[in-house]
């Protein structure tokens, strides 16, 4: 329920429902793309592994690449994995791990969800998902735009929100081979 409230404050990226949840600080790595590190235990944002499904993301890239790039209309649960326990998950994991859990099709339920959002600072957010399950194949489809528009709070000349358009699409497909085999087959395109 929570990640539900916190993604529909801010649908263009899962940080806002991160950045609350105690042990965690978000710090700005990039002030061109807005991208940020998470950080637990205090140690940086290279200490702590990002994963999606159980699956290892961005690998070494994580000072480049940041959760900003993960639409939230097909998040289901968040995961914090606090200390070195988590090592379980990788050499970046010393600090601990995020995984992040995506929803998966049920034969008792179909989601259909259209989002539109637009801000005070006029951005503007647009996004579609959709979940469901046929027999023996499920599908997920999820599609995101961002039209961000550069602001600067402060009145120094320089840009505290930068200008941004990014759009994503991730198309899934579920095959249920058994009752104890799933194959998941999934892309996700960034722009």
């Amino acid at each position: 329920e929570e990640v539900e409230e916190r993604s529909l404050d801010k649908p263009a990226d899962i940080s806002h429902a991160v950045k609350e949840q105690p042990g965690i600080q978000l710090q700005r790595t990039s002030a061109n793309s807005g991208f940020f590190n998470v950080r637990l235990l205090g140690l940086r944002g290279k200490y702590t592994q990002t994963l999606r499904d159980g699956q290892p993301l961005f690998g070494g890239l994580s000072q480049n690449i940041s959760l900003t790039q993960l639409a939230t209309l097909d998040v289901n649960q968040i995961e914090i994995i606090k200390g070195p326990s988590s090592t379980l998950y990788g050499g970046d994991a010393i600090a601990g791990a995020l995984n992040i859990i995506s929803k998966t099709p049920d034969r008792n339920k179909t989601e259909r969800t259209v989002l539109l959002n637009v801000e005070s600072t006029k951005s503007f957010d647009a996004g579609v998902f959709w979940l469901e399950k046929f027999n023996k194949i499920g599908v997920s489809f999820t599609g995101q735009y961002r039209n961000q528009q550069a602001k600067d709070w402060d009145k120094d000349n320089f840009s505290d929100q930068p200008k941004l358009y990014r759009y994503s699409f991730q198309p899934t497909l579920f095959f249920y081979i058994s009752p104890k085999i799933t194959l998941k087959v999934s892309a996700n395109f960034t722009q």
